[in-house]
Order: C-alpha cells, then structure tokens, then sequence
C-alpha cells in the first residue's frame, strides 16, 4: 500500500511539472474580442506582459489610415440610452518604421458608447505584413473621447516572418487632426 501511495505521489508531481513544458505544440489561438464585461481597464493594459530586457525588444512608431469600410456591423439602442455598435469591419494599412508591423489590417470594431458619443471600444484585428507573408493576430480595446480615440493593442505572430513573436501597440487618433491613428509600441 505504501508503494502505491508513493507511486501515485511521483506520478502526480511529474504532472505537475511536465505538464506544462514549454515545449508544448499547440498555440493560443486569438479567436473573439472579449464581451465587454471581460475588457480590461486601460490602465491593466501595462500589467498583462513583463517588462523585457532592452536587447530583445525592437521599438516603432508610425500611422495607421483607412482604406474602405467592408462591414457596417449593427447599431443597437439600448434601454439605457447608450449605443452598442458590434462587428464593425474595415480596412487599414499600418505604416511603421519597422517592416515587421507595415501592411494591410482588417479590424474588427464593437463600441459602447454613453448618448454624448463617448465609451469604450474593442475588437481584433489581422496585420498582413507586407512583402513577407507575416500574419499578426490582433486583440485591441481602448477609449473614445469627445477629442479622440485611444486604444493599446497586443498581437502574435501566426504566420511567416513573425511567426513566435509577440508585440504592442498603442494607438491615438485626435480627431482635430483627421481620421488615421499614431502609432507606437515594440515587437519581441
């Protein structure tokens, strides 16, 4: 009795620690925006990664402009005055002083917005890099303002040059300046 309770302890802490191997070949997948209830504040944004050394860590900046609309999603009035605006798609090409994050992005936009046309907004997104066959995998939230829009975003790489890689972005549109965001954040 006593080498079977010993057997099923060794057995159980090799669970617990092989289990979880880096070396497990599956990936997270990045499939839906969160429900709103699940959207992080702003300011847990910072908190959700580590911070990386300098050396492992490539800095951008740049824009992000429209190029069409493909979805107008639906709009929904809601009871309590605000406006829920859900599967808005559209098209952008991203702009960056690293290659890595330049190309064409599809975004997917859900807005809750309070009747003065502020809220908080959320979604995903696809970065189709631009000559290298990369594909990023988007999840973004952030703010609307009566004087503009800021969102941080976190992305991996699926596909091609990015594949593994994970990166951060933070987008601000002052709508005084027009309708396009400037960007910045890292790739790691």
């Amino acid at each position: 009795m006593k080498r079977l309770i010993v057997m099923l302890l060794v057995i159980g802490i090799n669970l617990i620690f092989f289990s979880c191997s880096g070396e497990n070949p599956t990936e997270p997948e990045i499939s839906q925006a969160p429900e709103i209830s699940q959207v992080p504040e702003m300011s847990q944004m910072d908190q959700l990664t580590d911070p990386l050394p300098t050396e492992c860590v490539t800095y951008f900046s740049g824009t992000s402009y429209p190029v069409a609309p493909i979805n107008p999603g639906t709009t929904t009035v809601l009871p309590n005055g605000k406006t829920l605006l859900k599967g808005q798609v559209a098209e952008w090409y991203d702009n960056a002083t690293d290659p890595r994050v330049t190309g064409q992005s599809i975004w997917t936009v859900n807005k809750l917005l309070d009747p003065d046309g502020t809220g908080i907004a959320w979604g995903n997104a696809e970065l189709n890099v631009d000559n290298s066959g990369g594909k990023w995998k988007i999840v973004w939230w952030g703010c609307v303002s009566e004087v503009g829009v800021v969102a941080k975003a976190v992305g991996i790489g699926k596909k091609g040059s990015v594949r593994g890689l994970f990166a951060k972005w933070t987008y601000t549109m002052t709508f005084a300046n027009g309708i396009f965001y400037v960007t910045e954040g890292y790739v790691h």
